[in-house]
């Protein structure tokens, strides 16, 4: 009984301590798991799936020569599928020292030195760092180990009656065994994936600290023999692959380009190791005369390294699309909701403590709760908005005192630099939704919140499909933009069964004093 008792306040508090950060990195983090097809749908002019490659590895690399003299590549990643956004991408160094990426055009050699918009990436920083760099990531590793303690001690404190939450689910139920019934009942059957999720976000996000990454076993650095006249990307590409008919290259990474002793290792991935890191899988070759130097294979390198190996497709699910996305996806929105319904029941809990009497009485945590989640929401949904505004012809001009919203400034408000004017206008956008969500009854911010948030998902998806309609990113039922429909469809049902759910008649808590 005493265990009970210590598992039950361990679960809440760590839950209550951390509440609302886990409700922004589980909502980000679900988004996120589309961040590919968001970014390709962000990126129409770029992202032509149909675009033939006209140059090759070494017509991209002459291309890119030509258009930054001086520069020293490193990488040259290939247009293969959505994940480079079907073009060229190439790491360089600049003859001011500072290092870029640059993406080429495989259908005409046009180089670009940044995105038409990178809002897929401000999403995924939000939910990875906070906005806040390394140290954001440092705190979102700490959040996964505070979840996972919590989901071990609300296991402790549940397992005597486990059975029963298994299929106990009343949702025409008080709003207040509801929410009860929805957070055992999502948090049991979910349980795995919440372990996974809670697991490996702590070790992404610590492993800094930790000094042990997936990707810290590189290849011995051997130096080549040649004199600086490297071979043609192509065919060091073919040598690898006569090495290994089913290594399937990504990526070249090149040392000391031009220079004696060069080396180039050509990365990618083998069939049936999709739970494995893109890109694990190395060959490496003298740059001058295409020997074979070495090959590390993360695959056959222990338990350890290919568990290591695994922690980033296991989190972000992009081993499977697209079903395993679309199973993350109503995942994610799982572990979100078993997070807020955990709030609402510590509120409802304190409410009813402190005015056991008073039906109407509301608590500064609820004004909080809508405030602070609501508020997010609103403002995810409302820079979304904008930025798909910004990306039509029609209406770009309206944003361009406001630099055309492209996300490609600092988002790291702790870095020093100044910090792009797309983060401020979200926060912005936060602080306004949440303080008028705050001085509203919750009841009636919450419903404000998820009626605004189905519209806003409506908009979504004509805003987004109309600078690619008719293209191959909307062409086929598992393109990038069916995929993107499919999300925002589900998002706008279950906002749509909540704001259904939401009683206004459970009395009239509409009074004007906060405790």
């Amino acid at each position: 009984m005493r265990g009970q008792r210590a598992s039950y306040l361990v679960h809440s508090w760590t839950g209550l301590l951390t509440g609302w950060l886990l409700f922004v990195v589980c909502l980000t983090g679900t988004l996120v798991v589309y961040k590919f097809p968001l970014k390709a749908l962000s990126n129409p002019e770029m992202a032509r799936v149909e675009a033939p490659d006209n140059l090759g590895p070494d017509g991209a690399l002459a291309a890119f020569d030509k258009a930054v003299p001086g520069a020293k590549v490193s990488v040259i990643a290939f247009p293969s599928d959505i994940y480079s956004i079907h073009q060229y991408s190439v790491v360089a160094k600049t003859v001011e020292g500072g290092e870029n990426r640059y993406w080429v055009s495989p259908e005409t050699g046009e180089v670009r030195s940044e995105l038409q918009s990178d809002f897929a990436d401000f999403v995924q920083r939000l939910h990875a760092g906070l906005f806040m760099g390394q140290k954001g990531r440092w705190i979102v590793g700490l959040l996964g180990v505070t979840m996972a303690v919590s989901l071990i001690a609300g296991l402790w404190f549940h397992w005597p009656h486990l059975r029963r939450d298994l299929f106990h689910l009343r949702l025409g139920e008080h709003r207040r065994k509801a929410w009860a019934d929805l957070h055992k009942f999502g948090g049991v059957w979910a349980l795995p994936f919440h372990l996974v999720i809670a697991l490996t976000g702590a070790w992404l996000g610590l492993e800094s600290l930790i000094g042990i990454r997936a990707s810290s076993a590189n290849p011995i650095e051997i130096q080549g023999e040649g004199p600086g006249t490297p071979l043609p990307i192509a065919e060091i590409i073919r040598r690898a692959q006569e090495l290994r008919p089913d290594f399937r290259p990504s990526h070249v990474n090149m040392t000391d380009r031009g220079m004696a002793g060069a080396t180039i290792r050509v990365q990618g991935d083998l069939p049936g190791h999709r739970l494995v890191q893109r890109g694990q899988t190395m060959l490496v070759f003298d740059a001058d005369s295409g020997r074979h130097l070495q090959t590390v294979d993360r695959t056959e390198q222990g338990a350890g390294r290919r568990v290591l190996a695994m922690m980033r497709p296991l989190h972000y699910g992009y081993f499977a699309p697209p079903w395993g996305e679309m199973l993350y996806f109503l995942l994610g929105l799982v572990c979100t909701a078993v997070v807020a319904s955990g709030l609402f029941i510590w509120t409802e809990r304190e409410r009813r403590k402190r005015h056991p009497r008073d039906k109407t009485a509301v608590t500064r945590m609820e004004r909080a709760n809508a405030a602070v989640m609501g508020g997010m929401m609103l403002a995810l949904g409302g820079i979304a908005l904008l930025q798909g505004l910004a990306r039509l012809p029609a209406s770009s001009q309206l944003f361009t005192p406001l630099g055309g919203l492209h996300f490609l400034g600092s988002q790291d408000v702790l870095s020093g630099r100044p910090v792009a004017i797309e983060l401020w206008l979200f926060l912005a956008l936060w602080i306004a939704a949440g303080t008028a969500l705050f001085r509203a009854p919750p009841l009636r911010a919450w419903r404000m919140t998820l009626a605004l948030l189905i519209v806003s998902l409506v908009a979504l998806v004509a805003l987004v499909l109309a600078p690619v309609w008719g293209t191959q990113l909307t062409a086929g039922a598992l393109a990038a933009g069916p995929g993107y429909v499919a999300a925002c469809i589900v998002l706008a049902l279950t906002a749509l069964f909540a704001l259904r759910r939401i009683r206004l008649d459970d009395g009239p808590r509409t009074a004007p004093s906060s405790t």
